[in-house]
């Protein structure tokens, strides 16, 4: 069917519509690699909260606890007396000596 030279086409072509089609699948593929990224940072920055969340409440609890230290001596398992609670060396690590109440 032919239509008079007057009569305006309208639509797209199919060639035009393939166009915006090929351009919209690459932007939702732009899109979706930039979701998937947010994600996962999503994902590993919760994580890195819940591990600081345990540590900050171990410190919290250890700092507590140390506050709380009472410098007693104690005697050991020849009646000699030993200080319950030691600390330094090369670690500078703390020990803490648990006996039987006497």
């Amino acid at each position: 069917m032919t239509y008079p030279a007057s009569f305006p086409k309208r639509g797209f072509t199919l060639l035009e519509l393939l166009i915006a089609i090929a351009i919209f699948a690459v932007l939702a593929a732009m899109a979706y690699g930039g979701l998937n990224t947010v994600l996962s940072s999503s994902r590993y920055a919760a994580i890195q909260v819940e591990r600081l969340t345990r540590i900050q409440t171990a410190v919290t609890t250890i700092s507590r606890d140390l506050v709380q230290v009472v410098n007693r001596s104690i005697r050991d398992e020849y009646g000699d007396k030993q200080l319950s609670f030691l600390g330094g060396g090369v670690a500078r690590q703390a020990r803490v000596r648990i006996y039987p109440w006497r």
